[in-house]
């Protein structure tokens, strides 16, 4: 488990013995540094604005906003690669806003332009597929797929056509659970097959994968590789969806859509079934010493009567 810092009470001469990444995993320590730290700035004649929500979002609109107000170049500095994707996406056509990603020790600093982006031809229609393609493989608030990059995503992307009217069930805010799923599912089937036999189950391909490991394996199998089920894919879509829509303004439930709270948390749902049926799960067993360790809990297993030291 991951150590969490104390709430402390601090001012600027505070001399603090956590170290930054402790500090502020503490929300309450976050706040109160944002807060503190938004007061010095309009002290010196800096205008701060803090974000209540998804802060890239409000970065590129501020952005946006800004440019049409002064009329003139507007430079945004970051390091996240969630500012590309936003200002490619939302920033209008007749505008071009630059982001400045500093560099660090041999590597420069780069320039990216939002029109350049734009009319990147990396990814088919770049404006309107990116956010789908950016949340679909993997992004900080969806889950991803263990060996699956980026580019591999928008390759398969730009090379099958029946896949690019996706991204449009994604971006309009009242496509239906069934047409996110079954588009979404369609997506990751393409990015697990690797034969050209046409699959149009998860469940499935899941299976003969498993099949097709065992057979090869001289070693354990490494049960990451494989596709995830229909059930932890519908979750995993429903995901995607709530972060394009939120990324795109809109503010939907996350409890609907993937998350489920707990402990005052959003926490994934990574599926709605079990990962094996019960019969065969009741039959795995353990041989930790004190009982049920890290490995049985990372796994979502419970000992049973059968492991070396069940303790009931």
């Amino acid at each position: 488990m991951k150590r969490t810092s104390r709430e402390i009470i601090f001012n600027e001469s505070t001399v603090l013995l956590d170290s930054q990444r402790q500090f502020l995993s503490n929300l309450a320590n976050k706040d109160r540094f944002i807060s503190q730290l938004a007061s010095h700035e309009e002290k010196v004649g800096i205008c701060t604005l803090i974000a209540t929500n998804y802060a890239d979002v409000h970065i590129v609109k501020t952005a946006i906003e800004t440019y049409e107000k002064i009329k003139k170049q507007v430079l945004v500095i970051g390091q996240d690669i969630d500012l590309l994707v936003l200002l490619t996406a939302l920033t209008p056509d007749d505008m071009d806003i630059l982001m400045l990603k500093e560099g660090k020790g041999k590597v420069k600093d780069r320039f990216y332009s939002s029109k350049d982006l734009q009319n990147f031809n990396l990814v088919i229609d770049c404006k309107k597929s990116i956010l789908f393609l950016h949340a679909i493989s993997g992004c900080d608030t969806t889950s991803g797929f263990y060996g699956k990059g980026k580019l591999q995503a928008v390759q398969l992307f730009n090379s099958n056509k029946y896949l690019q009217d996706i991204p449009e069930i994604f971006s309009y805010p009242k496509s239906s659970y069934t047409d996110i799923e079954r588009s979404g599912e369609k997506f990751i089937i393409v990015l697990y097959s690797n034969t050209k036999k046409k699959e149009n189950s998860l469940n499935k391909m899941s299976y003969d994968c498993f099949n097709k490991l065992v057979g090869q394996a001289s070693s354990a199998i490494l049960l990451s590789k494989l596709p995830p089920t229909t059930e932890a894919a519908h979750q995993h879509c429903r995901r995607t969806f709530h972060q394009v829509q939120t990324w795109l303004g809109e503010c939907l439930n996350p409890s609907g859509w993937g998350w489920k709270l707990v402990n005052k948390s959003l926490t994934p749902i990574y599926t709605t079934k079990g990962s094996a049926p019960a019969k065969i799960v009741s039959l795995i067993t353990c041989g930790c010493n004190k009982g049920c360790g890290k490995k049985c809990v990372r796994a979502n297993l419970r000992c049973t009567t059968s492991c070396r030291n069940f303790r009931g």
